[in-house]
């Protein structure tokens, strides 16, 4: 490399980090940079229960047993972010430094591929655009998968051109583990692989057809006919199969993972079939669900284990996860079966969705965030931009316009041989991206990223759409972008007319996009009530309001936005104009099930419970397996003092969530205030089951066993105790009070003096084991016990007496 060009790439590099430097520092300041949302926060507490071991889920979600169950998302994102968290910790600032590094290496990436086969020209803006292009720059401070698919999809690419120099079995197994890793990270890459197969089987019968002047080993000089393998079909055929196992070796691990968690073939994730659902069903018009028909909220991955239920009883079968993709797959499937026409006019504007000039939103409004960040939106390159360049540049490798002759003889290598520097410095110069694009080695490269380009949109097409699905093109987009800028600068330098050709084909791109028949709209009032969620999230209740009050002006309708303050308006205990709000949410007539359930909160705050328990049977009446619902009624029948009302609601919890200890503890707890005993006794031990370091859950089934004077038994629970926490007073007392009543007194002695070996300042433990030496017979030892409690406490009675009366 030339010493200037590698001053052009730090001047790229430069200029992509003070925009992402920018960004971080007006995002860190945004209400979402420590509450990531909807996918990224999911992401989030992926990586953070892999890297800490705690799966405890964010408050008002259900767990998704993601340890449990086969993989739902990808799993390659969260495993990289959780990576960052072993090294760097679990604050919100590192995974961003991180992922911009990795953008920024993505770009001198792009510089060095198309520096290497296409001329300096080309991998200079190339770079540039990767550096400075908006939607990198955002979504490397997101929690999602392009930063890292955009890194593995360039490695890939360099990779494969590296083979195509020079065809090796080590060099396809690399290039198969690059695929392998991204299709772990984005499944939809794998509709590449029959391409990627294919190319590799073309690249090595072109290089055996071609004449030598039009080879380029991997030192930059010509080859000679004898390294064209005899049988390139045959040589050519190994690769591709050495290709197609390193990536299934790559991505067996995830499949393995799958295999053992629920005894199924699962290659990656689960997903496909709910996926293919949403963007195929009645009413589909090819955004991202919320609501699933007749199955309820999916805004989340959250929700999921809640739609499985539900649809589990909707069939009244029991369902495994691949049960439920293979549900959701044949009910899309039924739907194009039947309706062949809308299947049609659903998959056109699906493909006028990616290829638009709008950033379709999906967990955030990304055009508002752009409009929003003074970093993202100060270099005027969008979407347009991109398409009607690209749309140039793949027209000019189409034609293949010709080099100059000099240039042409020079990337052929006819002129003198010179070392593999000098050559490559050579191919470097201004007018030489007509001249590599006449040669079989670059032309391959370009034509395998226009291969990535059709096989990704294809991948997408059947499914639904959003922004962020199609940024993994965009590299690859922004390559031919530098090839038509390229061809531009090297027909003007040598005053051809041919330059005013691709000018004018950009035009007509241009024009294109300006009367492109989709447009999305971003939502204004959705980006203020998710930035007022974030700010709920964060403690700033003050500025949420704002936001939320903000949301409601730009649309009175937002339920959500209505819900959201109603609940704030509670907190405050403004319980009248928390009522007027979700009664605004009713006449939406969405979200019909939370707002009645505020509704009969506020009633129970008004200590109107007999209204409010009316309200909530009626709720759970209404919709079976609403556990919240149960949850609040509970706490009514429980403030009502119904003992049985109350236990019975706790054994509808716990039918809906049997692997929720926690439930079967306060069943236990219910039962027991009731004085039902025995029953408390059985409860507390189903929770010691599902968690066995219960600690409160021992010391409570050990409290029920002294009042059934199952004495024994007692002592096994509170020893039990002892053993899940070590530094709980109130459980060695416990356990040496029913040690004592068992006539036990030496082990009551043990118990008491190993706390006295670590706090021997503890006067009351201090005093019982004085009265434990007593009983055991040993009173010349209890006798510096309590003296010793005279001295912390001169006027203590109880051991003034017991001195007095062994004294006397």
């Amino acid at each position: 490399m030339r010493r200037t060009d590698g001053y052009l790439l730090i001047g790229v590099l430069i200029v992509g980090a003070a925009l992402r430097i920018g960004y971080l520092a007006e995002f860190a300041r945004g209400p979402d940079f420590a509450s990531p949302g909807v996918d990224a926060e999911f992401h989030d507490y992926w990586a953070r229960g892999m890297a800490t071991g705690d799966w405890t889920p964010p408050a008002d979600y259900e767990n998704p047993n993601i340890q449990g169950t086969p993989f739902l998302r990808p799993p390659g994102y969260p495993y990289f972010l959780a990576a960052i968290y072993r090294c760097f910790g679990t604050g919100y600032l590192m995974p961003r430094v991180v992922q911009m590094a990795l953008g920024l290496a993505g770009a001198a990436l792009a510089f060095i591929v198309g520096r290497r086969w296409f001329g300096r020209v080309t991998g200079a803006v190339w770079a540039a655009l990767m550096a400075v292009y908006w939607a990198f720059i955002y979504f490397e401070a997101e929690f999602h998968a392009p930063v890292l698919m955009i890194f593995l999809t360039l490695t890939l690419t360099f990779a494969m051109g590296r083979w195509a120099e020079k065809p090796s079995p080590g060099r396809a197994a690399l290039s198969g583990v690059l695929f392998g890793l991204s299709a772990l990270v984005l499944p939809n890459v794998l509709l590449f692989g029959p391409f990627a197969f294919g190319w590799m089987l073309f690249v090595t019968r072109r290089r055996a057809a071609a004449p030598p002047t039009a080879i380029l080993n991997d030192h930059g000089r010509t080859a000679c006919r004898e390294d064209v393998p005899v049988s390139p079909f045959l040589r050519g055929l190994l690769h591709a199969i050495v290709f197609s196992v390193a990536a299934a070796a790559a991505i067996s691990p995830a499949t393995i993972r799958n295999y053992r968690v629920c005894g199924q073939f699962i290659p990656i994730t689960t997903n496909a079939g709910i996926n293919l659902y949403i963007g195929n069903h009645d009413g589909a018009e090819g955004y991202c669900l919320v609501e699933i028909p007749e199955l309820g909220r999916f805004e989340t991955c959250f929700d999921y284990p809640a739609l499985v239920r539900r649809l589990t009883a909707k069939l009244g079968r029991p369902l495994s996860d691949p049960d439920v993709d293979r549900y959701f797959r044949d009910e899309a499937m039924r739907f194009i079966r039947e309706h062949p026409a809308e299947f049609v006019r659903l998959t056109l504007r699906k493909a006028l969705m990616f290829w638009g000039p709008s950033e379709v939103s999906h967990n955030k409004e990304d055009e508002l965030e752009r409009r929003h960040y003074t970093a993202l939106h100060v270099v005027p390159i969008g979407f347009g931009f991109v398409f009607a360049t690209a749309v140039a540049g793949v027209a000019v490798f189409v034609i293949g316009r010709r080099g100059s002759k000099e240039a042409l003889r020079r990337i052929r290598g006819v002129e003198t041989v010179r070392s593999s520097r000098s050559i490559k410095d050579d191919t470097s110069g201004p007018t030489e991206i007509g001249a590599a694009l006449q040669l079989p080695l670059p032309r391959a490269i370009a034509g395998l990223m226009l291969l990535y380009i059709v096989s990704f949109f294809l991948s997408i097409l059947p499914f639904f759409n959003a922004g962020r699905y199609r940024v993994p093109i965009i590299p690859f987009l922004l390559f031919f972008s530098a090839i038509g800028a390229a061809s531009v600068m090297e027909f003007a330098t040598r005053r051809r007319a041919a330059a005013f050709g691709v000018v004018g084909v950009c035009a007509a791109a241009c024009l294109a996009m300006v009367l492109w028949p989709f447009r999305h709209e971003p939502d204004v009032s959705n980006w203020h009530y998710a930035r007022g969620l974030c700010l709920s999230r964060t403690n700033r209740p003050e500025v949420a309001v704002k936001e939320y009050e903000a949301a409601i002006r730009a649309d009175s309708a937002n339920a959500k936005a209505h819900y959201n303050l109603g609940l704030l308006m509670q907190a405050r205990g403004d319980l009248a104009l928390a009522a007027a709000h979700f009664d605004a949410v009713a006449a939406t007539g969405q979200y019909q099930l939370e707002s009645q359930r505020q509704q009969a909160r506020i009633l129970y705050q008004a200590g109107r419970l007999d209204d409010a328990a009316a309200l909530l049977e009626s709720l759970a009446a209404a919709v079976p397996d609403d556990a919240d619902s149960v949850l609040m009624l509970a706490a009514v029948r429980m403030d009502q003092h119904r003992w049985d009302d109350a236990a019975a609601c706790y054994r509808r919890l716990v039918a809906l969530r049997p692997d929720d200890a926690d439930l079967r503890y306060n069943l236990g707890s219910i039962l027991s205030d009731a004085g039902r005993t025995e029953e408390s006794v059985d409860s507390y031990r189903a929770a010691i089951a599902l968690k066995p370091a219960f600690f409160e859950a021992y010391n409570n089934l050990a409290a029920a066993q002294v009042r059934l004077n199952r004495l024994d038994e007692a002592a096994s629970a509170f020893r039990s105790a002892v053993g899940v926490n070590p530094g709980s007073r109130e459980a060695r007392l416990n356990l040496a009070y029913v040690l004592g009543r068992l006539g036990r007194h030496d082990e009551r002695v043990a118990i008491l003096s190993d706390w006295l070996t670590q706090y021997g300042d503890d006067i009351e433990i201090r005093l019982r084991l004085g009265d434990a030496l007593l009983d055991a017979g040993r009173p010349n030892d209890a006798v510096p016990h309590f003296e010793a409690v005279l001295r912390a406490d001169p006027g203590n009675a109880a051991a003034t007496e017991r001195l007095a009366n062994l004294r006397s």
